[in-house]
């Protein structure tokens, strides 16, 4: 239940061990991948992504999702990664 969620964060959080000092989210986030020369690595899946965009006129960040079982956020930087390789996506619809 919410109740007891809400008691155990604050059991959690009060819990203080001598020498260990308490993390920040920002502390524990890891940064970007690197190929080793400062640069970010390519995505494993960028090839299996450029086969799919080989085989279908136009694609998008959530068929890359549902084709390559990912989430959104590597979906959209590998979509980002296609059209800087000049390969077309799907347009955008106007809102509205």
């Amino acid at each position: 239940s919410d109740g007891e969620v809400e008691r155990l964060v604050y059991f959690w959080s009060n819990q203080h061990r001598p020498g260990v000092a308490s993390l920040k989210v920002e502390e524990i986030a890891l940064p970007p991948a690197t190929g080793g020369k400062g640069t970010p690595s390519e995505d494993p899946l960028l090839t299996a992504a450029r086969q799919l965009a080989a085989e279908h006129q136009t694609i998008s960040a959530s068929f890359l999702q549902r084709r390559l079982r990912i989430g959104y956020p590597r979906a959209a930087r590998i979509m980002e990664e296609l059209e800087a390789e000049g390969i077309k996506g799907e347009e955008e619809k106007p809102e509205g």
